[in-house]
């Protein structure tokens, strides 16, 4: 792949991992991505072997060197070796990412018609595609996007909010059930029957005093 398309590839993956950890973001920072996604080119060239020393494993030494002295140097080389090396590996020569130990070649897709030819109108799309994803994220975090801190918090408040309204439609089934059973609606009629028979009784009981009352008034 040409430098076209190895430096905003390269940027669009190191302004993802700073928005996913949550660092800040620096033109420093990006300008370093940029250059050392062009690296292993320039060593190959040094060293006079294509695809050598400079798409090696190898070169991830330097990363772990790195995030001890600063995390966002760190990302930056990590991000520039994965970029390159995942866009070389599409190419027809592949990378051999265990050189020197071995130079089988990692390559993929399988068929090889499916595979980028370097420089390549199928590499301008590749990187236009790219371009236009980097753009929104680089100005989505220039300008300020959402912590992932704040999403997740939110998914929790929309989880506790369904759960709540889940207790509650649960609650309602429940008490519909309770009051609206063909069971309670039994239970009403059997309670409603016996308020009659009270009533019926308390007033015949009310009839036969005030009817003996009078009997007694009259034989006096």
């Amino acid at each position: 792949m040409r430098f076209w398309t190895h430096i905003p590839a390269s940027l669009l993956l190191y302004l993802l991992l700073i928005w996913l950890f949550n660092l800040p973001v620096t033109i420093p920072g990006m300008v370093i991505t940029g250059l050392i996604s062009v690296v292993p080119d320039i060593i190959d060239k040094v060293t006079g072997k294509h695809r050598g020393f400079g798409h090696s494993f190898i070169f991830l030494a330097p990363a772990i060197l790195a995030f001890m002295i600063n995390i966002s140097l760190g990302l930056s080389i990590v991000s520039a070796f994965i970029t390159h090396v995942a866009l070389d590996c599409v190419t027809k020569k592949g990378v051999p990412l265990f050189y020197p130990f071995s130079e089988t070649r990692l390559l993929y897709p399988k068929k090889e018609k499916s595979r980028i030819t370097t420089g390549s109108s199928r590499e301008v799309a590749l990187a236009m595609l790219v371009i236009f994803c980097l753009v929104p994220v680089a100005y989505g975090l220039m300008v300020g996007m959402p912590d992932l801190e704040e999403i997740w918090a939110q998914d929790e408040d929309v989880e506790e909010n369904k759960t709540e309204n889940n207790s509650a439609k649960e609650y309602i089934k429940r008490d519909y059930r309770r009051y609206y059973s063909p069971k309670s609606e039994d239970k009403k009629v059997e309670v409603i029957v016996k308020v009659v028979e009270i009533r019926r009784n308390y007033s015949n009981s009310l009839n036969r005093s005030f009817n003996e009352s009078q009997l007694n008034h009259s034989l006096e």
